[in-house]
């Protein structure tokens, strides 16, 4: 352990030439996958692909609602950021290529500020652990030729976390513009992490004490920066929607499709009983199967006859409604579901893997079993940080955001992907502890055993 503490040459930078090393290991590993995996096509695979295709077609920035509204696509659903990265890639020659050394350099930089955020929380040597522990996670690894957006979210969070740790420490104006920037991306990338700013807005308050006055200036830098990167976007929203519009027009439909009577909570599957229930509608499927993956998602009964001709903001609105609706007429029906979508998010969802496209059904058990023992040491350093608790407030403060988000809309496990790096730093610190607690016992005399 010592010697991963101080024995280590370090770069101009400060960081060891270590770190570095397993950068470029992370790398390699990711150029490999993108050779031995085979990801779904870099256009179907996701709303920003399609919207994407469309946009390098010359049909403007625009997506027909899973063929909805073929007559009048949307023109706001998704958020710009992860559409504008394919869409760079669609203009090369090489498009998946592209996009899969895209995310290989992104994933291979997280690993560097995952060494950064463990090393700032604990030391060097759990975050030398930490770095190298998500070099070679598998599931990072066959994340990489997915072209959907966890990676991008994943290194963007962890540029949030390293700016707001440096704001934090020091109130410096250039932490805080840089943090207030990088949560502008990471809102015009998924417009959920909005709430980021409320979380630092209180981390930054716990540590007035600490900090004197000038914690409220820091919190307007960052303020200002924000809305410095999403500014434009929702310019250009206001002034194709008619009307003030947020980020994306696409938080009504997920709502929906998280909160309904025949949702399962996750991606689209449905339990096809209560599908037919609802519907009124027989739903071909193989015997014995009790949930499907439909596609395009079914939409509320009221809005069948109109969802072609709603304005955008008046059919996201109205999505929002259906499944309040839904809520307020079936609690229980609903409160099983939240609670079914908060185990799946965190452990395993119903039907992982049988239909999605993403993963392969055998990687399924070989992933839990590595999960599990991830899921423990996470769990065990969990336990460890509250003893330093006040360092880790913003980190506990973006898991628990995001969790209840996630839950409240509906779960993908890729969006547990995108806090996989922390609970691998949480793993780290259990596994150096526990190292260090050994490494002690070994060199006491045996008469003091």
């Amino acid at each position: 352990m010592d010697t991963l503490r101080h024995g280590l040459g370090r770069t101009g930078l400060g960081i060891p030439y270590m770190v570095w090393g397993l950068v470029l290991v992370a790398l390699l590993l990711r150029l490999v996958a993108l050779c031995v995996f085979h990801g779904p096509d870099l256009v179907s695979a996701s709303e920003s692909g399609l919207t994407a295709a469309n946009w390098v077609a010359g049909q403007g920035y625009t997506f027909d609602l899973y063929g909805y509204r073929t007559e009048h696509p949307c023109q706001s659903f998704m958020p710009p950021l992860f559409t504008i990265i394919v869409a760079g890639c669609l203009l090369t020659p090489w498009p998946e290529v592209s996009m899969g050394l895209v995310q290989a350099l992104l994933s291979s930089l997280t690993v560097l500020l995952v060494f950064l955020i463990a090393k700032s929380l604990a030391d060097s040597t759990v975050g030398i652990t930490a770095a190298a522990l998500s070099a070679a996670y598998p599931p990072f690894l066959v994340l990489v030729d997915q072209p959907t957006v966890p990676v991008l979210n994943t290194f963007l969070l962890g540029l949030f976390f390293w700016f707001s740790i440096q704001l934090l420490r020091s109130l410096d104006r250039k932490w805080a513009v840089l943090a207030g920037l990088t949560l502008g991306l990471c809102v015009l990338s998924r417009p959920t992490f909005a709430g980021f700013f409320g979380i630092l807005l209180i981390t930054l308050w716990l540590a007035r004490a600490r900090r004197g006055g000038r914690w409220w200036r820091a919190i307007v830098l960052v303020a200002a920066a924000m809305a410095l990167i999403i500014s434009p976007w929702l310019i250009r929203n206001w002034w194709v929607q008619g009307r003030p519009v947020g980020v994306s027009t696409n938080g009504g439909f997920t709502f929906w499709n998280g909160n309904n009577p025949f949702t399962t909570g996750f991606g689209f599957d449905v339990v096809i009983d209560d599908l037919q229930a609802y519907s009124g509608e027989i739903v071909e499927a193989a015997e014995g199967t009790e949930i499907l993956e439909v596609k395009p998602y079914p939409l509320p009964l009221e809005l069948r006859d109109s969802v072609g001709s709603l304005g955008e903001v008046e059919l996201d609105r109205a999505f929002y409604q259906a499944a309040f609706g839904f809520i307020s007429q079936d609690p229980g029906r609903w409160a099983e579901t939240t609670v079914q979508k908060a185990v799946g998010l965190w452990w395993f969802r119903p039907n992982i893997g049988v239909s999605s496209g993403f993963y392969q059904e055998a990687w399924i058990l070989p992933y839990k079993i590595l999960y599990s023992f991830v899921l423990l040491f996470a769990v065990v350093g969990l336990v460890l940080s509250f003893r330093n608790w006040r360092r880790y407030v913003l980190l506990y403060g973006v898991i628990t955001y995001l969790t209840v988000a996630y839950v409240a809309f509906n779960v993908i496990t890729r969006y547990r992907w995108e806090m996989k790096p922390y609970l691998l730093i949480f793993a780290a610190l259990a596994l150096v502890r526990a190292g260090r607690r050994v490494a002690v016992r070994r060199a006491w005399p045996s008469w003091s055993l």
